[in-house]
């Protein structure tokens, strides 16, 4: 609760906290010359505090020149030499001036709910493994929205020129933490708040070279969170493409821009060793993706990569249709791809790292700092086949690659 008292005090209560606000000293309220107030919010819990009956009466005069009627407890502490008042007079007197005490005001204020940010590039969705899976995270927490924590979720919907707008508006809510999905989010959380608590899911950044943290033990600032091995999985990639054709040398890669380059440096590195050259689809935007698969196709790949980006996890179904019509076999980092109809994938288990993040919200929540919670990288990752889309893209799928998938859809 926040209570302002305009001239000639100005008192502010803000949470649990205790404050020291000087007394105008050129007020004519009796005895508030050189003195101040120690105000916290303590609900019915007064305590016998050694007040001054002058400033106790200057404080509840200033409260009724100004109209304010709220629940507040004072906490006065004058000069030594002043003349003390126990609690009963103190009650008493502010009461007089309809300034309310409320039973119950220590527990709400004790029970404060804390707020989650939730910041996404892309759409919202019902039954996605982004913000589901972190309820459910919080949830194994002890944490139940709408009963003691709230999640105030925005959606970039596929553009990320609008994160740090939504980013600010996060701000004002005046959320404790916030959760950030992929570079776009972070990038606006970081710039709308030095100090804000970020728990990021990055599966497209590296944090040292970007400059989140100082190293993945003791990140060091406002940051931690999830953030994958990215060249790791990108050669990993390249390999199982390979696979599926042993004579592939050209490869087209789709790349959101807006995640950076890593990604894209880690394919470079792994295609340069396996002497396949690179086809570089750009795109930014949910729009610009589509149309600029279209016209990358154009050019005759053998094979597509769909680097990591929540874009391109979103946008999965448009993009299973394309390959198909086109008979061009793609792998995805995300599992969105072949339940949509596409050929494969093999990435990190999103519905895993989503639940994890809500065990990174409620150690800050409990006090933890973010400087002090160590980097994570996921360790779940599955193969997924989808053998109705062979068939269609004329494939015979290697046994060992079978073999290893995680789940083969028939």
């Amino acid at each position: 609760m926040f209570l302002d008292v305009v001239d000639p005090v100005l008192l502010t209560i803000a949470g649990m906290s205790t404050i020291v606000v000087p007394i105008d000293p050129s007020s004519d309220l009796p005895n508030a010359e050189n003195q101040s107030v120690r105000a916290a919010v303590i609900g019915s819990e007064v305590g016998d505090f050694a007040v001054s009956c002058g400033l106790a009466r200057a404080v509840a005069m200033a409260y009724e020149k100004a109209g304010e009627r709220g629940c507040v407890c004072l906490s006065l502490r004058p000069p030594a030499d002043e003349v003390g008042m126990n609690r009963r007079e103190l009650i008493t007197l502010l009461a007089g001036t309809g300034i309310t005490i409320p039973a119950r005001a220590k527990a709400q204020q004790a029970r404060k709910m804390p707020v989650v940010g939730f910041l996404h590039p892309g759409f919202p969705e019902s039954g996605s493994p982004t913000l589901d899976n972190l309820r459910e995270g919080l949830r194994n927490e002890g944490y139940v929205e709408g009963e003691n924590i709230t999640i105030e979720p925005r959606w970039g919907r596929g553009k990320p020129e609008t994160m740090l707008q939504l980013m600010h508006e996060l701000v004002r809510r005046g959320v404790d933490v916030v959760v950030a999905t992929a570079r776009p989010s972070i990038e606006a959380a970081r710039a709308a708040s030095a100090e804000l608590p970020i728990v990021a899911n990055d599966l497209e950044s590296d944090p040292i070279a970007s400059g989140y943290i100082a190293n993945l033990a003791r990140p060091g600032g406002n940051l931690t969170g999830l953030f994958l091995d990215a060249p790791g999985l990108c050669s990993k990639l390249l390999q199982q493409m390979r696979e599926v054709l042993p004579g592939v040398n050209k490869i087209a890669v789709m790349w959101d821009m807006t995640t950076g380059r890593y990604q894209l440096d880690g394919i470079d590195a792994a295609a340069k060793t396996m002497s396949v050259n690179v086809q570089v689809i750009e795109y930014r935007d949910s729009e610009g993706m589509v149309r600029a698969l279209d016209l990358g196709l154009n050019e005759g790949p053998q094979a597509v990569i769909q680097l990591g980006s929540p874009l391109i996890r979103q946008g999965a179904p448009a993009v299973a249709q394309i390959m198909l019509a086109r008979r061009v076999p793609a792998i995805s980092v995300f599992r969105t791809f072949p339940d949509a109809g596409g050929l494969m994938s093999y990435g990190p288990d999103l519905n895993h790292l989503f639940r994890r993040l809500g065990s990174y919200v409620s150690r800050i929540l409990r006090g933890a700092h973010p400087a002090e919670l160590p980097i994570e990288r996921p360790t779940k990752f599955e193969l997924v086949i989808n053998l109705k889309a062979a068939k269609a893209l004329g494939l015979e799928m290697p046994a060992t690659l079978l073999g290893s998938a995680d789940e083969v859809i028939e």
